[in-house]
């Protein structure tokens, strides 16, 4: 997500290069009121509006992929050229009398193509026994938007909507079908994002965390879903709690409707001074309100509304708090039209803009740092720093150390762009928490440092400091959160960590089998846990170790090794192993 900074006299030098400005929502010349069609596997018909500037159609060649068994070489996948909308033919068995196949029509699209301005398309489908998914595609001169058309399960389709609200305080494990805005686009390889509605106004959790988007068949395939911030969507997954996060895991979307109103920016960061800045957003709708949500901004009502998008001044009062605070900015659009039935209907966008004011920052270090993050409520944090530098990173995982303290950040939004072996000198601000005894910087925010460059050399990169169980036992305050090395450990309670995930043969049966690869996984078994210590006789300064990872690891109780980690807590002290490669079993010398 792209941000703005704006420092005073800086403003023009200040631009945070990791970050990627969103695409637009809307193609220039094409758009559609929805881009996902849910119908019922009974059977039904649902309208889409297409708005063009030019002619379009669905009727186009596309490449597939086709398989055949060639009596040579075996079974073969090949691209061949087709007419998409003979994905829409089913084989559903063989005539009894000819032994021709019998073809079903399953789906239709009326009309198939038009011309230019704004058409109303309807999807038809016939019932089907079993759920299914399929992508259209609507091209328009050089321009072709994805159109994701869904069967579902009868009882699926009738599922009510839930509030934000009704689902934080639900029971977890529970199916839940959600609608809400999309406020944050945390990962667009897994679909990872972020959902609120209005029952979160006054209420303690503000969003859905979305951890995982999946289309029919279970698979990740975020480009297709079409999803950007500022869109109704309405999706469908279990319930989970993961600390304080409630999220709906591997939800399925249902139906996606295209924001209304586009901020050029969701997120500011300004100076103390009472400085304006424009915040500018695209409008698409028929109605523009706004408001402040912080007392200490002003929106002012005086705005410009030039060639279809709205640009308002805000202005922040000075920061006197002597702390960095946050305040949002609440902005609708409303069109009003009719649904297929011809009753009145209205929809409307909402967007949300964060502004994030400094204040006078304070000399510290990263213990400064830690000790602000270890609270059980969320603090804030706002110190200028010696170099650091960051030692290891797995993931959204990222620590980084100086000669005062080692931190633990953990970035679940995807923000921190910091690799092995950089260093961050200057400003850093943000917030944190302790978690379970783990004190985390949960936003982590450098941009007003200096960042030196990766090494290019892994020889170059940090070396995790080399550690024995004693000192770790005598000094754990001195080793907490850093990257250390243990060698010649002895086990004295088994870590057995297995993963199993579901394989699909040939003929399409699931079968089950233990694996050793990747993330793929439906369940686990083994408890990802267990201790290590000087001996095993007398388990001389024992000391927990945890599996942060999914692979296949053993480690045998009564065997020894080195183990390379960071020194965390879950309760109580523990050695976190990141990867397999962190453990390497110590062979007995030959007699």
């Amino acid at each position: 997500m792209k941000t703005k900074y704006i420092i005073l006299s800086l403003a023009a030098a200040l631009f945070l290069t990791a970050c990627v400005k969103e695409s637009d929502h809307y193609l220039d010349s094409l758009r559609v009121s929805s881009s996902f069609v849910t119908i019922p596997t009974t059977g039904d018909s649902k309208k889409i509006t297409i708005d063009a500037t030019g002619d379009w159609t669905f009727d186009f060649d596309i490449e597939v992929d086709t398989t055949y068994v060639d009596p040579i070489k075996g079974k073969k996948t090949e691209k061949i050229t087709r007419n998409q909308l003979t994905q829409f033919y089913d084989i559903d068995s063989l005539d009894a009398t000819t032994g021709k196949e019998v073809i079903t029509h399953w789906l239709t699209i009326a009309p198939a193509s038009g011309s230019k301005g704004k058409t109303e398309v309807t999807f038809t489908a016939l019932p089907r026994p079993n759920a299914k998914q399929v992508t259209v595609y609507l091209k328009s001169g050089d321009q072709i938007q994805n159109i994701i058309v869904s069967l579902v399960e009868t009882n699926t389709a009738e599922v009510s909507v839930s509030s934000v609200k009704e689902i934080a305080e639900g029971a977890d494990g529970k199916t839940y079908r959600a609608k809400g805005y999309c406020t944050k686009i945390a990962n667009t390889t897994y679909g990872n994002w972020y959902l609120s509605d209005a029952s979160v106004d006054g209420s303690a959790v503000k969003e859905l965390y979305v951890y995982g988007t999946v289309d029919a068949s279970g698979s990740y395939n975020w480009s297709s879903f079409n999803i950007a911030v500022g869109d109704l969507v309405t999706v469908e997954g279990p319930k989970s709690t993961y600390g304080t996060t409630i999220e709906l895991v591997d939800a399925r979307v249902i139906e996606v409707q295209k924001a209304l109103l586009i901020a050029d920016e969701t997120e500011y960061t300004v100076a103390k001074e009472n400085t304006p800045f424009e915040v500018k957003m695209k409008q698409n709708g028929e109605t523009f309100i706004f408001e402040s949500k912080a007392d200490w901004l002003t929106i002012d009502k005086n705005y410009d509304l030039t060639g279809g998008t709205v640009t308002v001044t805000v202005t922040p009062t000075e920061n006197t708090t002597g702390k960095v605070r946050t305040g949002t900015l609440w902005f609708q659009s409303t069109l009003l039209g009719k649904d297929k039935k011809g009753n009145p209907k209205r929809d409307t966008t909402q967007v949300n803009i964060a502004v994030t004011q400094l204040s006078t920052t304070a000399e510290g270090n990263l213990l400064a740092v830690r000790n602000a993050c270890n609270n059980s409520k969320t603090s804030p944090f706002d110190f200028t720093i010696g170099k650091a530098t960051v030692t290891y990173v797995s993931g959204t995982n990222i620590f980084i150390e100086d000669e005062s303290a080692g931190l633990y950040i953990y970035d679940k939004i995807g923000n921190v762009k910091l690799t092995p072996g950089q260093t961050v000198t200057g400003r850093v601000y943000g917030e944190g928490s302790a978690y379970k005894g783990l004190p985390e910087a949960t936003a982590f925010h450098y941009e007003l440092a200096t960042v030196g460059e990766a090494p290019k050399l892994s020889a170059d990169l940090p070396k995790p400091k080399e550690v024995t169980l004693a000192q770790l036992a005598s000094n754990w305050d001195d080793y907490f959160c850093r990257y250390i090395k243990i060698d010649d450990v002895a086990v004295t309670d088994t870590v057995a960590a297995r993963y199993e995930y579901v394989l699909t043969n040939e003929d399409g049966t699931p079968q089950t089998e233990l694996y050793k690869g990747n993330w793929q996984y439906k369940k686990s078994s083994g408890d990802r846990s267990g201790k290590i210590a000087e001996d095993t006789e007398n388990k001389t300064n024992e000391i927990a170790v945890s599996i942060q990872f999914k692979e296949f690891l053993n480690m045998d109780a009564d065997k020894r090794y080195n183990v390379t980690g960071t020194a965390c807590k879950y309760t109580s002290n523990q050695i976190y192993i990141w990867a397999s490669a962190q453990v390497e079993e110590v062979k007995a010398a030959e007699e």
